[in-house]
């Protein structure tokens, strides 16, 4: 998700990740290669170092289907489109780069290009309708202009926004900047709120959402909390040898909040335990912690080399994945058996 968004569920945020060292994962750096391989493609400019087949293919079906919709009529299209100068009207902290921005003809399209599994929808895209205004800001544009939001993931999404809902917007921002940007801004953290925050191990108000969860979730259905000796027994709350041997064992109903609460502590855990590593590795003990040798593995040195050494014995000689022959046009559809992996629980975007 965008930090607009985030800022949106977590006004507080912003400031306290401004204070964090930046990182990243192998999915965003995976993401920003398709992006500039898409923006290389679209300019008739030669690929980024590291684009491999694979990403050169998906990132030519993205910008392709993207370039295809704007270029009906007399739109101009640009991709990496800075919007600060029009953002920076309402609060100087203010800007961004839309992927890609199509004008002309009374029309403008703000497109985005999604590399992520969890479907995004351009309606009412606090990210999409913050670069369209922009966009509008820094052009002047008039409110007659029909404007349009795009997503590519997998498929073109396209909404249709008004004028007046982005001078709503606006105002959206102006309230919400203010809150952001306030002496002490207030902290809300949730899952959707702290997902992809970098402030999680730095964060006082999730670190003590995340105990008081714990805490209240360590409550038995007898009312007791659950430690590591025997609770005592009370009029109200009789020993367990003493219960019936045929008491029958309930199991809780599981509400959303609890999902919720789960999830969140669920990432408070990971990034902690994501930093001690860190601090580990530096040379700063923890005491009563320290790491262990990862397992074992082993790559190839040369490639060339290892080809030439399995030349004549077919054992060696393996497919690609599946999903990288049908990338690159090797094999159709009518190749495969499809089938899914095991389920996973995932929250509902609204």
């Amino acid at each position: 998700g965008s930090r607009i968004e985030r800022a949106l569920l977590c006004p507080g945020s912003i400031q306290l990740e401004a204070t964090c060292p930046d990182t990243t994962s192998e999915a965003a750096q995976r993401g920003t290669l398709i992006h500039e391989t898409a923006d290389a493609i679209f300019l008739s400019l030669p690929t980024p170092e590291g684009a491999d087949a694979e990403t050169v293919a998906e990132a030519a079906e993205d910008g392709g289907a993207i370039k295809a919709y704007a270029q009906g009529g007399d739109k101009k299209t640009f991709p990496e489109f800075p919007v600060n100068e029009g953002l920076e009207t309402i609060h100087k902290a203010m800007g961004g780069t839309a992927d890609y921005v199509a004008i002309g003809g009374g029309r403008l399209l703000v497109a985005d290009l999604k590399t992520g599994s969890v479907p995004v929808s351009p309606k009412f895209s606090p990210q999409l309708m913050t670069y369209a205004l922009g966009v509008i800001k820094k052009l002047n544009a008039p409110p007659t202009i029909t404007v349009e939001l795009a997503i590519w993931q997998r498929e073109l999404k396209v909404w249709k926004c008004t004028y007046a809902e982005l001078m709503e917007w606006e105002q959206t921002l102006k309230e919400l900047s203010a809150r952001v940007f306030a002496t002490d801004p207030i902290r809300t953290p949730s899952s959707d709120a702290c997902q992809w925050c970098r402030a999680k191990t730095v964060c006082p108000e999730l670190a003590a959402k995340a105990k008081d969860i714990a805490t209240a979730a360590a409550v038995s259905d007898f009312g007791m909390a659950q430690t590591a000796q025997p609770a005592k027994a009370t009029k109200d709350v009789p020993p367990w040898e003493d219960l019936p041997p045929d008491q029958p064992v309930t199991t809780p109903t599981i509400t959303p909040e609890m999902v919720n609460d789960a999830d969140l502590v669920a990432m408070w855990a990971e990034a902690i335990k994501d930093a001690a590593k860190a601090q580990l590795m530096s040379g700063k003990p923890i005491a009563g912690w320290t790491m262990r040798k990862g397992r074992k593995m082993i790559k190839l040195a040369d490639m060339n080399k290892a080809m030439d050494a399995c030349i004549g014995k077919s054992e060696a000689w393996e497919l690609i994945s599946p999903t990288k022959l049908q990338k690159l046009g090797i094999l159709s559809d009518d190749h495969f058996i499809e089938s899914n992996a095991a389920p996973s629980i995932v929250r509902v975007k609204e």
